[in-house]
């Protein structure tokens, strides 16, 4: 479980976006704050059991939601 997460658009809403992932049981197992847009952000998950996670990312105004499935 380690994967870069990047915003290819440099959208002002994209400025420091928040990103939270959570496990099935709703808690939340990573989160980082103030990403920028163009730049990477490498997500180490490698501690976490295999699964489906939920990906929210929260930026101005917007929430996008998407999933993280470990092998």
């Amino acid at each position: 479980g380690i994967f870069d997460l990047r915003f290819m658009s440099y959208d002002l809403k994209f400025k420091n976006a928040q990103v939270g992932i959570y496990n099935v049981l709703g808690e939340k197992v990573y989160s980082i704050a103030n990403l920028q847009p163009l730049t990477s952000n490498v997500i180490d998950l490698s501690s976490q059991p295999a699964g489906i996670y939920h990906l929210q990312i929260l930026t101005d105004g917007e929430t996008v939601h998407g999933r993280v499935v470990l092998e």
